[in-house]
């Protein structure tokens, strides 16, 4: 996995012991729930050259051109298009030896934003050899694909895997459909997709002229032709197809050579990797790959002969890359991770794999601190993902390139103080085949639980030239030595956004100071019935209204975790974009709106900006803890976010570019979406609650009860004063935003509603679905105004429309109230039961009720329903 994003961590790990003092403090991760065991789903892209059907499809020309507007990172051939929605699929048992339909189609759906789904649960079918969907003969095109798992995408490389398959079942005898495992089956695929997207072809003009030049590029590779003789003969050995594409070329010899740049300075050093012979390691033959500094010139142009610095241990079978470690691993690393599988092969685009994940109190061998006892190990996680292709371009040429994330979370006790240190890292291997790794890009960063933080640290590694099996690559030149030159630092510029209260809905509970009022133009009238109401694909999140539409997260991508981003038009619910898919673990992810962008992040954290206008993707930013599961907050041009997992960490990120301008540990970063007022960022956890400076993310004030712990609660901030619920014991306690003394408490339940003089309080046991009685409450006093129980089942948070207050029954019916009065004046329903505010779960989007623009938007499951409240 690379043996210097080892070293680097630990001279993170080093450094902020040696500046630790005081004494530590405990970790924890945030409550996430139990998600729910999701059915037996398969869905996928449909996609042909141009998105065109039969006597549509484009001319040459004109297909290459929509190529360009396609992600190179995810195609397997480059120039596909999304079908038109309402192209029809078909879901068919075929013949084991034929491939033919054995009858009638077991089920139809359409195709909506080029994606198809099938629920195989529902018709009492699971993944299997003879199932595949098929586009409807009415298009006028044959496009097939096995439904071998979860995704399985419909497109020209897919119809050409079908067919190579079916081919060389014709030309073999006693061989069928039947003598595959489902597990054989999606390795052949993804072999065919490896190979397709590593040649980087381009669609033709048609479907089937792209089907005929994907299958005669596949058949020239005869390493697919031994695959497919095996898999397809009866009683075959349940063996992988391994490294078929040469993504890690190890015979002995091999050697590369990198320039390596630091934080973004001029490359002043190389690196030279070469391959050893065969050695032993743990009880198995190991391929060694040596690695060596040096500075420019490089030793072929005159320049020094390269000091060796460290050596890896590999082994390359049948399923892939497998690590053995290296010559500098501490003694508590090789301990709990002798081996563990770098990249699962053949790999797919949204591949992951935790190959080591572990957790407790062990002897990391080694001592950081200096004072003679060696430190404890109490968190090892490595992981990767496969986030698809990519052609780049090096000193050593161009190359198409599958993408791989290799992430690294270690924690680490100090002996002296038991301050634990967690340092993160992620490598990005680009690799290409035949060639190996042309570009490693590695981020590393350190925090510590006393509160110490090192900046981020980056260094990229470009090929300048190979020497692969006896060939040249690229033509090493020789160089001069650089001078290096400090990277710029940018200069971050606040964007200003208006102040609360807004008529807008910006972030979860209105807007970012989580207040829950808006403050809509003209009168304000409840309609009798809804404007509109729209079913959606799963559970629906709180809504962000902005720029005439409504943006809503649902629960689920068809098969599996992960959440859906869609934009409705506000006046009639229609679909403007989406859904956009937000992949990542669990049925979870937040948004926030600011300056015509819609920031998301997922419960892995990966943080992304959307176009609000297009849908149209923008940057991501992986942050660098593992557990996400607070919404994002949005203000002033910078994106606020709270993550946990190695304690918890407040990140404050640029809007224009993801750039990380500072991030702060906390004790512990789960469930508190941040809160901004004019002068501070607070997040609250169980015994602690913390200010921040919005740009500098310097501590204003942080008030600790003496115990931490995930599973916080998202702070509502109002007239100076800062509403914090704490778990730990049940309280609910008002504290002055400006010194962190408390002042007040209030009753414990949902997230309140503020205005200048009146709190709207639903107070409920704080546990989901637990019904509540709303009360209005005088501020300045303290002293409550009146009280609310609807039909007894009052669950969600409050909101404040001018002078009325609404909240919502899980009896599906909401009610507005004369927010001085406490007199109910209008009730709707909306057509679902409405669900409590899951602030400690992670099995769907969290809920709650918005009002912007004129309107009432109000999720309930599955459904959102609206009512035009204003003008």
């Amino acid at each position: 996995m690379g043996s210097r994003l080892i070293r680097c961590m630990l001279a993170i790990l080093i450094v902020i012991l040696l500046q630790a003092c005081g004494g530590g403090g405990g970790g924890g991760t945030g409550e996430t729930g139990t998600p729910t065991t999701p059915s037996v789903l398969v869905s996928g892209s449909v996609q042909a050259p141009g998105g065109q059907l039969a006597s549509l499809e484009q001319s040459n020309w004109t297909t290459r051109l929509a190529s360009m507007f396609i992600s190179a990172s995810y195609a397997d051939v480059i120039g596909l298009a999304n079908v038109p929605n309402g192209t029809v699929v078909e879901l068919v048992r075929v013949d084991a030896f034929t491939g033919g339909a054995t009858g009638a189609p077991l089920a139809t759906t359409s195709v909506s934003a080029g994606r198809y789904s099938f629920d195989l649960t529902s018709l009492g079918l699971d993944y299997s050899t003879t199932l595949q969907a098929r586009l409807a003969s009415a298009t006028g095109i044959q496009m097939r694909t096995f439904l071998n798992g979860a995704v399985a995408n419909l497109d020209p490389n897919s119809e050409a895997a079908v067919q190579l398959i079916l081919e060389s079942i014709a030309a073999m005898p006693g061989s069928s459909l039947a003598v595959l495992t489902v597990k054989d089956l999606d390795d052949l695929v993804a072999s065919m997709d490896m190979l397709t997207s590593a040649a980087g072809i381009t669609a033709d003009s048609s479907t089937a002229s792209t089907v005929s030049a994907i299958k005669s590029t596949l058949k020239a590779k005869q390493e697919l032709s031994a695959l497919l003789s095996t898999k397809l003969t009866a009683g075959h050995a349940a063996t992988g197809p391994g490294d078929l594409a040469n993504y890690f070329p190890l015979s002995p010899g091999d050697t590369w050579t990198y320039s390596v740049s630091e934080n973004g300075a001029a490359a002043a050093s190389a690196e030279v990797a070469a391959v050893g012979t065969a050695t032993q390691r743990n009880g198995a033959t190991v391929t060694p790959v040596s690695f060596s500094s040096t500075s420019f010139p490089l030793p072929s142009s005159g320049g020094p002969a390269p000091t060796l610095e460290n050596t890896e241990f590999y082994v390359k079978d049948s399923s892939g890359l497998i690590s053995y470690g290296n010559s500098t691993d501490p003694a508590g690393l090789t301990t709990l991770a002798p081996t563990f599988k770098v990249l699962k092969l053949p790999a797919k685009a949204g591949d992951t794999l935790v190959a080591v994940d572990k957790t407790g109190s062990f002897n990391f061998g080694e001592d950081l601190d200096g004072d003679g006892i060696p430190e404890t190990l109490t968190r090892l996680k490595i992981d990767n993902v496969v986030t698809g292709y990519q052609s780049i371009s090096v000193a050593a040429g161009t190359f198409r390139c599958l993408v791989v994330e290799i992430h690294l979370l270690t924690s680490i006790q100090a002996s002296s103080n038991n301050v634990t240190v967690t340092a993160t890292g992620k490598t990005t291997w680009f690799l290409a085949p035949g060639v190996g790794i042309v570009r490693q890009v590695q981020v590393t960063n350190g925090t510590a639980s006393n509160g110490a933080v090192l900046p981020q640290v980056t260094s990229q590694r470009d090929l300048v030239g190979a020497t692969i099996a006896g060939v040249t690559i690229g033509n090493p030149p020789p160089a001069a030595t650089p001078v290096p030159t400090s990277a710029p630092v940018p200069t971050f510029t606040p964007n200003p956004s208006p102040l609360p209260p807004l008529s807008q809905s910006v972030a979860y509970q209105i807007d970012y100071a989580h207040s829950g009022q808006a403050k809509l133009t003209g009168p304000i009238a409840f309609p009798s019935a809804p404007t509109w109401s729209v079913t959606l694909g799963g559970a629906v999140s709180y809504p962000l209204i902005a720029d005439g539409k409504v943006f809503v997260l649902t629960a689920g991508l068809a098969g599996g975790y992960g959440t859906q981003l869609y934009a409705l038009d506000k006046l009639s619910g229609s679909i403007v974009w989406g859904p956009v898919a937000i992949a990542g673990t669990y049925y979870w992810s937040g948004h926030a709106y600011d300056h015509g962008k819609i920031f998301v992040v997922n419960y892995d954290g990966l943080l992304k900006s959307i176009d609000a206008n297009t849908g149209l993707a923008g940057w991501s930013t992986k942050l660098d803890q593992y557990s996400f599961s607070a919404p994002p907050t949005a203000v002033n041009g910078i994106v606020y976010v709270a993550g946990s997992g190695g304690g918890g960490t407040l990140y404050a990120v640029d809007e224009s570019n993801g750039n990380v301008l500072w991030s702060k540990f906390v004790a512990n970063g789960g469930n508190s979406s941040p809160t901004v007022s004019g002068d501070g960022v607070f997040v609250s956890y169980p015994c602690q609650v913390y200010k921040f400076d919005p740009l500098t993310g310097g501590s204003l004030w942080h008030y600790s009860g003496g115990c931490s712990g995930g599973g916080g609660k998202t702070a509502a901030y109002a007239n100076g004063s800062l509403y914090v619920r704490d778990r730990s014991d049940s309280t609910a306690r008002i504290y002055s935003a400006a010194t962190g003394t408390q002042v007040s408490n209030f009753a414990y339940g949902t997230v309140p509603a503020l205005t200048a003089q009146i709190g709207f309080f639903n107070n409920t046991s704080g546990f989901v679905g637990s019904a509540g009685t709303l009360q209005g409450v005088d501020l300045p006093s303290h002293n409550v105004l009146w009280s609310f129980a609807g039909d007894g089942q009052l669950v969600s948070a409050p909101i404040v429309i001018n002078q009325y207050v609404v909240i919502g029954s899980s009896s599906g019916n909401v009610y507005a109230l004369d927010s001085a009065t406490g007199a109910q004046v209008w009730s709707g329903n909306a057509s679902a039961p409405i669900v409590g505010a899951y602030e400690q779960s992670v099995t769907q989007p969290w809920p709650g009720l918005g009002a912007g623009e004129g309107f009432l938007v109000v999720p309930a499951g599955n459904v959102l329903t609206a009512w035009r409240v204003g003008p």
